[in-house]
């Protein structure tokens, strides 16, 4: 019954993180645009590109730039460490946008980017952005550390502050895999309680270490002796084909 009540918690957990948002707190990458053609892949959703002139769009549902573009995107001042609920996000041109038309982003300054339908965050800062169509930005990825008083990340699905989570459904998580950790613990320890080592000899003279696993012995070496136990020779057998019609013991590496 416990059990069963343990799957229906996590259940709900589970549901409810898959509705939360994803923020990208791997390490920093740059993306440079030096040639017509070049892109940022973000998402199967967003692929920023831009043109010899104007602004950004996401090539995979725009053929240029336009007042709403990049769309799928939404932008704002700040950094995904801060309350995102807080920050202001907009399409480009109403939240960032400079220059007459607006398609120009503030450089050197940190942004977030928000990838609408994939409900990902990810910091951005643009570095260069020139007349010619080249730019230049730094963002954060996909795969992040394991910060204990972050965000883990396991599929989507977010544990916030693991440490000392301040929220139930975290608080729920975390008990259950300390649960599992411990049950681990106890069996890495009876493991090792009944584990050894030593060496054995064949009659050959070769010597061999071993480990002991509960009631299993694994040597730590491949076999080398080359005699049966009466001193009989075990012939080498090193062609495949004979090898595979033996009905004899043989040896060969």
């Amino acid at each position: 019954m416990k059990n069963k009540l343990l799957q229906i918690i996590l259940f709900f957990v589970f549901v409810g993180y898959a509705q939360e948002p994803v923020i990208w707190s791997g390490e920093k990458i740059t993306f440079s645009k030096l040639a017509l053609g070049d892109a940022d892949e973000l998402t199967s959703n967003v692929t920023l590109v831009r043109g010899d002139a104007g602004g950004l769009y996401n090539s995979v549902s725009e053929l240029g730039n336009s007042a709403s573009s990049p769309e799928d995107t939404q932008w704002a001042y700040g950094k995904t460490q801060d309350d995102i609920i807080g920050l202001n996000f907009g399409s480009f041109r109403t939240s960032i946008g400079q220059g007459n038309q607006g398609n120009k982003p503030p450089v050197g300054v940190d942004l977030v980017l928000h990838l609408i339908t994939d409900n990902i965050y990810i910091d951005i800062k643009f570095l260069t952005w020139e007349t010619g169509g080249n730019y230049t930005y730094e963002r954060s990825t996909k795969e992040p550390g394991i910060r204990l008083n972050g965000i883990m990340s396991a599929e989507n699905h977010q544990i916030k502050n693991v440490a000392d989570p301040s929220h139930g459904k975290d608080a729920v998580t975390k008990d259950y895999l300390l649960e599992k950790i411990a049950l681990l613990q106890e069996q890495i320890d009876a493991l090792q309680s009944t584990s050894g080592s030593g060496t054995v000899t064949d009659q050959d003279g070769n010597s061999y270490p071993y480990l002991t696993y509960g009631d299993q012995v694994w040597t730590v070496k491949n076999a080398e002796m080359v005699t049966y136990r009466d001193g009989t020779p075990i012939p080498q057998v090193t062609d495949a084909t004979e090898w595979a019609n033996l009905t004899t013991g043989a040896w060969c590496y």
